[in-house]
C-alpha cells in the first residue's frame, strides 16, 4: 500500500514538473486598455497623504498623484 501511494505522489510530482498550468491573467496595464478605467485607492485619514477638507473635498499627496497620472 505504501509503495503505490509513493508512485502516485511520484508521478504527481513529474506531471506538475513537466506541464506546469500557466496564467491566463492579464497585467494591470492590459487592464487600463480593455476598459479605459484606472482604479486607485486612498484612506480619509491619511495626512498628508490623503484626506477630506473642510468642504468634503479628496486632497493630499496621494490625490494629487491620482489626477496626475490620470492626465497622462
Amino acid at each position: 500500500m505504501k509503495s503505490k501511494a509513493s508512485i502516485s505522489v511520484l508521478i504527481t510530482l513529474i506531471l506538475c514538473c513537466f506541464f506546469p498550468r500557466f496564467v491566463l491573467a492579464e497585467t494591470v496595464l492590459e487592464k487600463i486598455k480593455r476598459t479605459g478605467e484606472l482604479n486607485a485607492g486612498v484612506r480619509k485619514d491619511a495626512i498628508p497623504f490623503c484626506y477630506v477638507n473642510n468642504k468634503g473635498k479628496w486632497t493630499g499627496y496621494s490625490v494629487d498623484l491620482i489626477y496626475l497620472i490620470h492626465k497622462s
